[in-house]
Formats: C-alpha cells, sequence, structure tokens
C-alpha cells in the first residue's frame, strides 16, 4: 500500500504546476548570471545548453535576476549559446560538467544591433566557488591512466583526501566511521547490499561494474547535500558511460603471472621449507569489449560492456603465529598433533572467475524529454574464495566456494516542465544472491594462532543473502531569483532472504595445541573419532574453552525472510545573497521502518525493534570568494547525517530470540557439554546450557553523526590549486552488542608472569605485577537463558582531522593530486560487524573504560597520484622522437600509520565464570590491566606504477601497450601481527614469546609486488 502511494505522489508531483525544482545524484549542472558590458543583469536571455558527443540541447532563459541554471546534465564537454535582442550571440565552448557537481558559467554579452556571434574558449575557473561540501570527483583521465591494481574502480576511492580502509574487511571508512555506514550510489540509485551495508557482492568479487563502463565518479567525504541520505559515513556516486553519434569503444586485455611477481614474504619462506615452489602458479587474465554509438543521430544512443576474468591465485595455509608448531607440550600425542598440523600447510587450490556485462539505452524524445536505462548482470565463481587474502590460516576444510549472481535495472525520465521547472525521476530493480558452500563437514576447531579446520561456523549459506530492491526516487528543481531550490524523495523496499545458521555445525575453541592433544591424540580429517588422554587432569575429551552449536527449531535450515522500507524527503536551497557569497540550506527526514515479527512472547523485547521517527537532519554550507575573482573560496559547513542499521542486525534480532534459533556455549564443566570431536544431533534437553538471546534496547536507533568542516582553497597557478581543510565528526547512537544476564560481581586478582610457561604449570616465580578485576560467576539472574544480549545505541565517536590537499588539473600533459590527512579518532567501542550473539566489551557495565583510540584511528596519511605525458612530440630529431613519443607514466603513491590494537590473553581462568575471559562476561579479550587500544600495529607504503605507450592507428584509433607494477619496491606491508599477549592458567597470565611477531602480510591491494601486461585499443 506504502508503494502505490509513493507512486501515486510521484506521478502528481511530475505534472503539477508546483514552484518546487537544482546538480542531481548521477548528473551535473551548469549555472551562472548573465550581464552586460557594464555588469548589469540581463533577464530574459535565451540561453541553449548543447551536449558536444550528443548534440542534445537544453533551453533555459535568465530570469528577473539574470540567473539562470541547467540541471540533470550527462557529465560530459558542453557549449553555451546566448542570444538576446541588442547583443552579439555568445557562445561559450569547452565546458567541462562533472557527476554531482554545479559548474558556475557567468556570461557576459557585447551590445550590438547585429547579428554577431561572439565565440569564446571557456577557461573554467581552477578554484570551484559555488561548491560547499567536501567532496573529490575522480575524473576519465583518472580512470584510464592511473594504474588500477584489480580493475576495481572504487579502490580509486583511497586516492582522495579523508578515505582510508577499515583494516579489517576491506571497507573504506571516512572521518572515523565503520565503512557500514556509507552510500555507493550507480547512476543516482543505491548500489548497496542491505543486508551487510556494503556494495553489492561485497568485497570479495573482482568488481561490481566494469571500470570500462564508468564515466567518472563522486566521492563525498563531509558535509555533503540533503539530497544524500542513508550515509553517516561518506558517498561515492558514480555515472555510467553513454553512447554519442561518433562510434567510439574500447578493447582491453590484462594478464599478470607469477613469473612477473615476487614471493610473499610469509607464504613464500614457508613453501619453501616444505620444499615447495615459493611462488605458486598465479595467473589473471582481464579482457573485453565496450562500444557505443547512436542508433539514431542526435535521438537515440546505445553503450555496450563485457568484461571477464579468470584467476588461478592459490592460497598459502600457514599457522596464526610462526611459533605455533615450535612450542612444546605435555600430552603424550602432542607431537602427533604437531605433526598432522604441518601436514596441513601449503599452497591451497583458489579461482575467482567472473563474467559482467552492462548495456545503456538513451534516448531523447524531443527537446523537454529525455530517458536513459542500465542494465548490468554479473556472474562470480570462486572455488576455495571465501578466504581471499595471499597467505591465511585455514585449511581446505574450512573454506569454501563463493558465488554470486547480480542483475540491476536502473530507468531515467528527465522532463523540462516548465523553463524554470525541471523532473528527474528514476527506478531501479536489483537483485544480490549471494550464496557459500563448505568443503566439509563439522565442527569447526580452532586453536589461537594455529590453523583451523573443518566447516567454518558461518556455513554453509545457501543464499546470504537473497536480497531484491525496488527503488523510486525522484527530484524536482526551480529557479527563482538568486535561489535555486531542490526538492525530492526516495522509497526504497529490500527484500531480504537468509539461509543460514551460525555455528549451526558446532565449534570447538582451544587455548592452546596441548590442550587439544589431551583431547585428540591421533587427529585425522574429517574429524569422526579421537583418542583422548584418559589419565589428563580434568574431564576426558573436554579441554576446550568453549564449544558452540546452534540449532532452528523449525527444522528450516536457518531461513528467514522479511522486508524492510525506507523512506526519505528532502528540501534544499542554494541562494546567492551576493555574487560572492553561496549559501546551501537543506532538510533531509530518514525513516527506516522496521519489520513485524513474532518474537518470544516469554520475553517482549524480543518481539519489536523501534523504529527511529525522529531523524532530521538540517545542514548548511556556505562557500565564499571573499576577493570575488575565483582564486581564493573560504567554506565552512556543518550537519546531522543519519545511518541505516544493517538488515542483518535485524535479521539476527528477530531470530536470536531463544525460540527459533537456540544458539548454545558449553564450557568442559557445563552438564552436557559433548565430548571432543562430536556434536549435538538435537536440541540439548536436561543439560545446564541455556538458549542465547539478542534483542534491541526499547530506544534502539538509527546512528547519528554530527559533521563539520571549514576548508580554504586557493589558486596558485592557473592550473594549481591547494586546500587546507578541518573535518570534525561527533558519532553518538553507534551500537554495541553487551550482554545484560550477568550476575552480581565479586572480585578476583590475577598474576602477570614475567616468565613463559612451563609446561602445563600454572605457578610463577617472577612476578611482573597483580591485579584485580570484577570477576562474573554463579548462576545468571535468568536461568532460563545464556547470554541475554542487547543491541544498544549507547556509543559515542570523536574525530577531528586536517587536510592538505594540492590538485593539478590536467593541462600541459600532466595531472596531479595529492593530499595528506592527519587525524585522530576515538570512540568507547564503536562495533565493526553487524551482529554478534554475546558480548563486546571488556566490561558490559563499564563502557566508559573503553574510550581510547579507535579501530579505526590512523593518525598520518599520504596519498599522491600524478599523470604525465612527456612533450617528446616536441623532439626535432625524427629518430628520437619516433622511438620516444606515445609514452605515458602514471603512479600512485600511499603511506600511511598503522592502527591501535589490542595486547589479548588466550583461554579462560579456572575455575571460569559465567562465561569465557578473565571477567567472566566474554567479550573483549584485551588484557584488562591495560588501556584498549595501547599498541599501534606497523605503518604501510605502497608505490603503483603505470608505463604506457601509444600509437595512433589512423586519425580515430589509438593502441596503447601497458606495464604496470602494483607495490614496485616490494616493500613488506603487514597486514596481520599476533595479538595474543598471554596465556592464562588458573589466575596467572604468562606471557606469549610470538606476541607482535607477522601473521600476514598483505591483502589483494598491499601484497607483495605483482606486474601485470596488457593492451587497450581505444576508438
Amino acid at each position: 500500500m506504502k508503494i502505490k502511494v509513493a507512486i501515486l505522489l510521484t506521478a502528481a508531483l511530475a505534472v503539477a504546476p508546483t514552484i518546487w525544482a537544482q546538480a542531481s545524484a548521477g548528473t551535473g549542472s551548469i549555472l551562472g548570471v548573465v550581464v552586460d558590458p557594464s555588469g548589469s543583469v540581463v533577464p530574459l536571455a535565451e540561453i541553449i545548453v548543447r551536449n558536444v558527443a550528443t548534440n542534445l540541447s537544453r533551453s533555459v532563459t535568465s530570469n528577473e535576476a539574470g540567473r539562470y541554471e541547467v540541471v540533470a546534465l550527462q557529465p560530459g564537454e558542453y557549449e553555451i549559446r546566448v542570444t538576446k535582442p541588442g547583443f552579439a550571440t555568445l557562445v561559450r565552448s569547452g565546458v567541462t560538467v562533472a557527476v554531482g557537481s554545479r559548474t558556475t558559467v557567468d556570461l557576459e554579452l557585447t551590445v550590438s544591433s547585429t547579428s554577431e556571434t561572439v565565440t569564446v574558449l571557456a577557461n573554467a575557473a581552477a578554484v570551484q566557488v559555488d561548491k560547499t561540501e567536501v567532496s573529490t570527483v575522480v575524473n576519465l583521465n583518472d580512470m584510464r591512466n592511473l594504474p588500477l591494481n584489480g580493475r576495481r574502480w572504487d579502490a580509486f576511492v583511497m586516492t582522495t583526501p579523508g578515505a582510508t580502509n577499515d583494516g579489517a574487511y576491506g571497507l573504506i571508512t571516512f572521518r572515523g566511521i565503520s565503512g557500514l555506514y556509507n552510500n555507493n550510489m550507480i547512476d543516482g540509485m543505491d548500489n548497496n547490499q542491505a543486508f551487510f551495508s556494503e556494495a553489492k557482492g561485497r568485497t570479495r568479487l573482482a568488481y561490481g561494474i566494469s571500470s570500462e563502463a564508468v564515466q567518472e565518479f563522486q566521492v563525498g567525504t563531509s558535509n555533503f547535500s540533503a539530497q544524500y541520505g542513508r550515509a553517516a559515513g561518506g558517498i561515492v556516486n558514480a555515472v555510467t558511460k553513454s553512447g554519442t553519434n561518433e562510434l567510439h569503444g574500447t578493447v582491453f586485455y590484462l594478464i599478470r603471472d607469477e613469473a612477473l611477481n615476487a614471493a610473499n614474504s610469509v607464504g613464500g619462506p614457508a613453501l619453501k621449507a616444505l620444499g615447495l615452489d615459493p611462488k605458486p602458479k598465479d595467473r589473471r587474465q582481464q579482457f573485453g569489449p565496450s562500444v557505443g554509438g547512436a542508433l539514431v543521430k542526435d535521438k537515440l544512443f546505445y553503450f555496450l560492456s563485457y568484461d571477464q576474468q579468470l584467476r588461478t591465485f592459490p592460497a598459502v595455509v600457514v599457522p596464526g603465529s610462526s611459533a605455533f608448531l615450535t612450542g612444546t607440550g605435555t600430552a603424550p600425542g602432542y607431537a602427533n598433533v604437531v605433526e598432522f598440523y604441518k601436514s596441513l600447510q601449503g599452497p591451497q587450490d583458489r579461482k575467482g572467475n567472473q563474467w559482467l556485462g552492462l548495456a545503456r539505452i538513451d534516448y531523447s524524445l524531443n527537446s523537454r524529454n529525455q530517458f536513459s536505462s542500465t542494465i548490468n548482470i554479473l556472474r562470480w565463481d570462486s572455488p576455495n574464495g571465501i578466504q581471499t587474502a595471499p597467505t591465511h590460516r585455514y585449511h581446505e576444510s574450512a573454506n569454501g566456494s563463493d558465488g554470486v549472481d547480480n542483475e540491476t535495472v536502473i530507468g531515467r525520465w528527465t522532463s523540462t516542465l516548465t523553463n524554470r521547472l525541471v523532473s528527474e525521476m528514476r527506478v531501479q530493480w536489483g537483485r544480490d544472491f549471494e550464496y557459500q558452500q563448505p568443503n566439509a563437514a563439522g565442527p569447526y576447531v580452532t586453536v589461537t594462532n594455529g590453523i583451523d579446520i573443518g566447516m567454518p561456523n558461518f556455513l554453509p549459506r545457501p543464499a546470504y543473502p537473497d536480497e531484491r530492491r525496488w527503488q523510486l526516487s525522484q527530484d524536482l528543481s526551480y529557479l527563482r531569483g538568486r535561489h535555486s531550490v531542490k526538492f525530492g524523495y526516495d522509497v526504497t523496499r529490500v527484500k531480504d532472504k537468509m539461509i543460514n545458521l551460525y555455528r549451526g555445525g558446532g565449534e570447538y575453541n582451544y587455548s592452546l595445541l596441548n590442550d587439544l592433544a589431551l583431547d585428540c591424540s591421533n587427529p585425522s580429517l574429517p574429524l569422526k573419532s579421537c583418542n583422548a588422554d584418559p589419565a589428563a587432569a580434568g574431564i576426558v575429551g573436554k579441554h576446550y574453552t568453549n564449544y558452540y552449536q546452534a540449532f532452528d527449531s523449525l527444522n528450516l535450515g536457518g531461513k528467514t525472510e522479511f522486508s524492510t522500507v525506507d523512506w526519505a524527503l528532502y528540501l534544499e536551497d542554494s541562494f546567492k545573497p551576493v555574487s560572492s557569497l553561496t549559501i546551501n540550506l537543506g532538510l533531509r527526514y530518514d525513516l527506516q521502518t522496521m519489520p513485524e515479527f513474532t518474537g518470544n512472547p516469554a520475553l517482549p523485547a524480543t518481539q519489536k525493534i523501534n523504529t527511529d521517527r525522529n531523524n532530521f537532519g538540517p545542514r548548511v554550507g556556505l562557500a565564499w570568494d571573499p576577493f570575488n575573482r575565483q582564486k581564493t573560496v573560504i567554506r565552512a559547513g556543518a550537519g546531522l547525517y543519519y545511518g541505516r542499521t544493517q538488515n542483518s542486525t535485524i535479521a539476527n534480532l528477530m531470530n536470536l530470540n531463544g525460540v527459533r534459533f537456540l544458539t548454545y556455549t558449553f564450557q568442559p564443566a557445563t552438564a552436557g557439554s559433548p565430548v571432543f570431536p562430536n556434536v549435538l544431533t538435537a536440541i540439548p534437553s536436561g543439560s545446564a546450557a541455556r538458549p542465547d538471546v539478542v534483542f534491541a534496547s526499547g530506544d534502539f536507533a538509527n546512528p547519528l553523526i554530527y559533521q563539520m568542516e571549514f576548508s580554504l582553497e586557493q589558486e596558485i597557478t592557473r592550473n594549481l590549486t591547494v586546500t587546507t581543510s578541518y573535518l570534525a565528526s561527533r558519532g553518538q547512537r553507534l551500537p554495541v552488542f553487551r550482554d545484560t544476564n550477568l550476575p552480581t560481581p565479586t572480585e578476583r586478582t590475577y598474576t602477570v608472569c614475567r616468565d613463559p610457561q612451563v609446561g602445563s604449570s600454572t605457578s610463577c616465580a617472577n612476578v611482573e605485577q597483580t591485579f584485580t578485576v570484577p570477576f562474573f560467576s554463579g548462576a545468571r539472574p535468568n536461568a532460563a537463558y545464556g547470554f541475554m544480549t542487547i543491541a544498544d545505541s549507547v556509543i559515542n565517536s570523536w574525530y577531528n582531522g586536517f587536510v592538505l590537499q594540492a590538485r593539478h588539473r590536467f593541462a600541459h600533459g600532466f595531472q596531479m593530486q595529492a593530499s595528506l590527512t592527519i587525524s585522530k579518532a576515538q570512540d568507547n567501542g564503536q562495533s565493526l560487524i553487524t551482529f554478534t550473539s554475546s558480548n563486546q566489551p571488556l566490561n558490559p557495565l563499564n563502557l566508559r573504560q573503553d574510550y581510547a583510540l579507535s579501530d579505526l584511528d590512523q593518525r598520518k596519511r599520504f596519498t599522491m597520484s600524478a599523470y604525465w605525458v612527456p612533450p617528446f612530440n616536441l623532439i626535432q630529431n625524427r629518430t628520437l622522437r619516433a622511438a620516444l613519443e606515445g609514452f605515458q607514466l602514471s603512479g600512485i603513491v600511499a603511506l600511511y600509520d598503522g592502527r591501535p590494537y589490542n595486547g589479548t590473553v588466550s583461554g579462560s581462568p579456572s575455575p571460569a565464570g559465567t562465561a569465557s575471559g578473565l571477567l567472566g562476561v566474554g567479550g573483549s579479550t584485551r588484557a584488562p590491566f591495560r588501556g584498549r587500544n595501547v599498541y599501534t600495529g606497523p605503518g604501510g607504503a605502497t608505490v603503483d606504477a603505470r608505463l604506457a605507450r601509444e600509437f595512433r592507428i589512423k586519425e580515430r584509433a589509438r593502441l596503447q601497450f601497458i606495464a604496470e607494477a602494483f607495490n614496485l619496491f616490494n616493500r613488506v606491508n603487514v597486514t596481520s601481527i599476533v595479538t595474543t599477549q598471554y596465556n592464562v592458567r588458573g589466575t596467572v597470565l604468562f606471557p606469549r614469546t610470538d606476541f607482535r611477531s607477522v601473521s600476514a602480510t598483505g591483502t589483494n591491494l598491499t601484497r607483495e609486488r605483482q606486474m601485470q601486461l596488457g593492451f587497450r585499443l581505444v576508438f
């Protein structure tokens, strides 16, 4: 019913003679003022804006203030023609429109009584004096000429100021806010998956849209307009290519092979020690054509793109710590267990194949109506591709196959209703179907810093999710006097189906290899039975730290279906009280409705998720040109921005209610706990273990972020500008998951030993210190349940950042952008995951003690990208000119500090508490006598370089031969270290000798040197 109302509202607004109506998402605009030689405004001048590539024109008339604005323009090059009786016709050519930007072109007419035409080549100012937000456009020149590792076009976001990765999942973070709260858009519509709040397909696949099909994109870092919502972090706003009157296209082929690459600094030595080639087979081929043109000149245009990847990229399985297999143990079967784990090391076959196609049609019905439609289809298949790192700790039995099927259809209709009123309507249907299957059966077995075996706790995932999206939006723009007003709405309905039962196959956690050897002296795969040491201290076959298993009471394998609807309204007014000042005022309202569900009647809190209805976001921005010369601009802005609650969080709250999904946590002494490696075959009855429950607080709300910025941009030369910016964010209502079913704590004192543990000793002769903490043990207040985890909107964050940016637009064969970000991010435990079934903080009763540097804190980051075409064409010597002409150089440099981390404690004390950990609450395992995030990990540096040579083939075709090197100098960039600082035995903490040792180097984008060769034909 609500969708029908929205459709009727759309129809009414589209035809109503309203005064509403200014750049839209996926498009741009041209605006300015028409004046005569004396500087007086010229009303009623006719302005015709023509797209040079398609010859499509739009006509407007300057208003009573002499102002004009042409909105909803496809990014590209334009020509402006101005006519007015008594004045010469003015033609301005070479005007460039960028996505999401407003291009200011003021027009000065010359008095003439004849039909004279004055043609002027536009010399666009390097400083955008009407821009009020902090944003960067990555244009086609960047995308074609800079080295792009993996051809994932949104990786270029990392070259923009203020952006960095989250250091964990490959997501991009802005201003200390989790990457889960960004918004990714294509052609003005959401390109997100609502379930995990990432771009469709997530980060495992190669890319969701071919870079050959992307014209350019805008990165919004701070203070973006009220038109953009569902983003507490940043926005990425891309537009696809369209056809033109001239046939154009590309054909490309890229290949990389292990023969050209360096060996991984962790995996290489491990393979060499096993007598294997330190560089296993690793080949990636990417290829495809694209073509665009006109089916009917000046009327109907098409663009087609096909992109394929064939990739073999074996992983190297190594323990999480190099010391894992060199320790000593007292269990009789310890030597057998060590040999078993040694046999698990080595190369692991893995593939990543993708097929991707895009088609776009643009149709000009008449001078007032234009229609476009885009279809994108993707297929991804990756055996053993669930784990994507070059080296990892997951045996093949703990890996699986990864698949994605994506389809997206977007339609856009732009209608000029009157001379001053323009409507842009967009509609989208999309599907994101992701699925993962395990290689082996459960249980899943982990040993701290070891190699994981058995079906992972998150598999199988026959649908995770199968998501359908329907989206409808409309923008109306109106120009009156000095005001450019914009109004719009957006309705998005998402239907999610998931089939997954987390920990359904059972999960055993061990803190020491010796403990596993006590329970299994003869391990083999698949794990079916083991010989436990009958003389071992404790319970025979039960020396694990925890055992988990979940059940679906409906026997549906974890199948869940539900829908969410997001509503949004916004109003924005950009006005110029004087010619040198632009003020942008906006107000946005966001509403995310929550699904209705039954829940657990015994726990009313599990039967409802609060719908947050007061998400009004006022925003203000200003840009002041103090000297009115378009060379200096001062910007300032502030606003309220809201994130959305991820649908996976909602699914977790719907299912983990103590009735539907029943998750049980066992410790060895828990009645009914299994003997390793057995799993429970039915929901336990008569056991002391009780199901865990997750529910939302009564005031659970969408995250709220206050954004503030102040910047100064100065033109240094005609093409070089320098910008200094101060960015601040205050985060509130960020989520955390904490246990509420805890007994009254007592106290427990622990001893920190200076010397590592010897054998299974629990005594310490060389004491470093003692410390006392609250300790939760005994019966839970609600004995019917285990963890009763509340999703609570109580986390706060602060971010303060200084950005220095230099930008040289392409001129004289050179283009460059460089930025230095110095920042500090703090919070009291911002969650970087979308759901959990247990406690997160160290002490759920004292969140204040977790206030410290954020997990996302990165003090300094420097990036520079540059592209240079040496002027070899000016060489007088013909032979030398022929040898050198056509060479092009480009590169990307990134230097960055490490992120903070905790020194953690492995194992549980004896006697144990209500749950695991030194406080008996589960959750954070950091050493409680040290502050949160007191250690800093190693920083990194990468230099990506590209050398190309271009040959012209006739007049309209160019052939490029390309050589690219990623991490050119083969720097070892440490991406994972051993953070386990202590093992606990009894009440003694023994230091680990492998603390802070390297466990992994390089992600897919920061790994050892990779080289690729290829060619590109452009016509």
